[in-house]
């Protein structure tokens, strides 16, 4: 599975993602995230044997990171800032074994993304996306990208949402732009 999430600074990227670790901590299997920011903090004292944390301050680069995650197997990986690793001109190694064999039963490697420009991140990972969640977007390129990538209508949609909103977009589902949840992020609920 790869989830990739989209939105600009301060609209609720990162509290998508708590809320995704806090529903899925539960699973046997373990979570590697790559903390660049110090966003997740939080999680650092959950079970060790679940959740491993890789943070700025830590020697390892990020293609270590999805390196360790292919290696491991069995696990979920979450990247925020994923535009590090990979854009439109590049793509690290490694994280592109996760987005095109990660999925594979040999290794079951998952990986949740966050990033802040839709158009900055690898075509290779958005391809490979079985799930967009796209939180407010005004930025005239990165609707362009939306439009052409994802659906015109989930331009018309994004564009007029409001701060902390998001709506999911399943390719694995028929989208009927009508039919559109709106959903808030907990950051928005407090």
């Amino acid at each position: 599975m790869i989830i990739t999430i989209l939105g600009r600074p301060k609209t609720g990227k990162t509290s998508i993602i708590s809320e995704i670790i806090e529903i899925n901590k539960r699973e046997d299997r373990l979570f590697l995230i790559y903390d660049l920011l110090g966003n997740f903090k939080q999680y650092y004292t959950f079970d060790g044997k679940h959740i491993k944390q890789i943070t700025r301050f830590d020697t390892i680069s990020h293609d270590e990171f999805f390196k360790l995650a292919y290696d491991t197997k069995n696990c979920t990986c979450f990247f925020d800032e994923i535009d590090i690793a990979c854009n439109a001109h590049k793509i690290d190694e490694a994280l592109f074994k996760i987005i095109n064999y990660g999925r594979n039963v040999n290794f079951n490697v998952s990986l949740i993304s966050a990033a802040r420009r839709p158009a900055r991140v690898s075509r290779d990972l958005t391809a490979a996306s079985s799930k967009f969640i796209i939180l407010r977007c005004r930025e005239p390129a990165d609707l362009k990208y939306l439009s052409e990538q994802v659906s015109p209508d989930v331009v018309t949609i994004v564009q007029n949402l409001k701060l902390f909103q998001y709506i999911v977009y399943d390719l694995d589902e028929d989208f009927e732009p009508e039919n559109v949840k709106i959903y808030n992020t907990k950051q928005r609920e407090k």
